[in-house]
Order: C-alpha cells, then structure tokens, then sequence
C-alpha cells in the first residue's frame, strides 16, 4: 500500500515521502505505524536494490479492509492440510533437525510401559496419553501460528526435547503479547518484523515495533549462514516478514526486551 499513519505524531504519509526522512526520524517512525483504514501493524519496506519501490504494508489487515490483498492478508500455507495441526490426541515434538528428511508420525501404544523412549513424548500429571508423536518444524509451526487462531489457542500438547510437555497456547507468545510477566521465561516467540539493523559488532537485531518491543538477536557469527538460509540480499528484506525464535526473554539495561538465538535452528522465517 502506498500511505500508513504514523501513531507517534498522527501524521499520514505516502511511502515515497516516508523514504525521505532523516534516517534516524524514520527508524523511529517506521516502529510506529498503522493501516489508515482498518489501523492494524503496519510497516514500511525502503526501495530495493532490485528496482522494487518503497512501500507500507500489513500483515494482517482486517477481513474487511479494502487494502487487504492475498499477498498481505495471509501467508501461503506451503505444507498443505498435513501442516494444519488440529489432533488433540497427538502430541507435538518440535523437530530441530533443519534441513533433514521429514520424520513420520510414531504411533505410541499407550499401555507399554516397557522399552525405550525414542519418539514419545513424556506422560505427566493427569493429563491424557497421547497415542501419536507428530515431529513437526519450526517453519511448520510458524506458518500454522500465522494462519490458525484455533491452533494458536489450542490446548494440544507440544514438546521440545527435555523440557516438560506444555500447550500450544502457553508455549507460543506473539510479540504483541510480550510483557514483565515472561521475564527469563522459555517460550517460542513469534509475530511481524518492523525492521531491522545490522550492528556495529556484526550483530543482527530484528524488531517487532519501538523501544518497549521486543527484539531478535542473531549473533554477527550466525548472520551470513541466516541471510543465506532465509535467501537475504538486503536487511529490508525483514521488514514485513514472520519471525518465530525459540529462546528466553531478557531485558537489557536500558529496559529493551529481548531474545536471543542460540543457533540457527532455533528461529524460523517466513517472507
């Protein structure tokens, strides 16, 4: 879309006007912008080195928003139905094994308590046996994050390794969503980029809005394998884009709140 309102001074810009402000006026603004019609996220993207124009956009926009478009409104579910993971007998394993053959379901036999453990997920309290593992990506569960509020509200057991056995809805927390409450606390945290800066150590920080917004932290070691995997040429690229990272949320000393990725296999993109 060609106009976004900016939240911190009420003002409506058009993107070619936007793209000309003082650097560090638009690092500010563009943490702040909303859809002049529906007033959900916005974000702004600068011209691209590839001739594409600068522009704003949403994602999503309300159902009803005439700026809405297939391209902004949801993303392409590339998994097809065997990605919509609505089975509440079956218990989710985070599979971090990137780049790997799929795994296949495990049908689990409820009633053996002998043998090993390979492929089951751990039994606790009064909670229901699952009688399948489904080993799914991060990229598997980010795009079911972004198109289901079932699935983002569901009560479905989820799995990461050694940790205890949680709920998709306690385990995913959207960046919106984000607050004192999670402090040091070990979850997937998703949701839109605003934008994103390189810094002077080589550091890459993505952001999902202003000063009291969470941010991403892929350490300067990690940045040339995470631009090659996600296919980025330019760190514009981000702005607009889904981020799920798995990791514990910190808050530095000037109060910013963030993440940190311990490897590469902890975060998903979707563009």
């Amino acid at each position: 879309m060609d106009i976004a309102k900016c939240t911190l001074d009420g003002n409506t810009y058009n993107a070619v006007d936007f793209s000309q402000l003082p650097p560090n006026e638009m690092s500010e603004k563009r943490q702040n912008l909303v859809c002049t019609e529906c007033e959900k996220d916005a974000f702004f993207r600068k011209a691209s080195r590839t001739g594409q124009a600068a522009c704003f956009g949403a994602r999503p926009h309300e159902v009803d928003c005439s700026f809405a478009s297939a391209e902004t409104q949801r993303v392409e579910n590339e998994g097809g139905d065997e990605d919509r993971l609505r089975n509440p007998g079956q218990n989710i394993v985070i599979d971090l094994n990137y780049g790997a053959a799929p795994r296949v379901n495990v049908d689990v036999e409820p009633n053996n308590q002998e043998g090993g453990n390979e492929g089951r997920g751990r039994h606790v309290g009064n909670r229901p046996r699952p009688n399948a593992n489904m080993q799914r990506r991060l990229s598997t569960l980010l795009r079911n994050l972004i198109n289901s509020e079932e699935f983002r509200n569901s009560q479905q057991q989820i799995t990461l390794g050694e940790n205890e056995p949680t709920t998709v809805a306690n385990f995913f927390v959207n960046f919106a969503d984000v607050d004192d409450q999670h402090d040091y606390q070990f979850h997937g945290y998703w949701g839109l980029l605003a934008d994103a800066r390189l810094g002077n150590n080589g550091n890459l920080w993505l952001n999902s809005g202003g000063r009291g917004n969470i941010s991403c932290l892929i350490r300067a070691e990690n940045v040339d394998a995470f631009y090659q995997r996600h296919n980025i040429d330019d760190v514009e690229d981000f702005a607009g884009a889904y981020l799920l990272i798995l990791g514990e949320k910190n808050t530095s000393q000037n109060g910013k709140p963030y993440v940190v990725a311990s490897g590469l296999e902890r975060v998903a993109l979707q563009r």
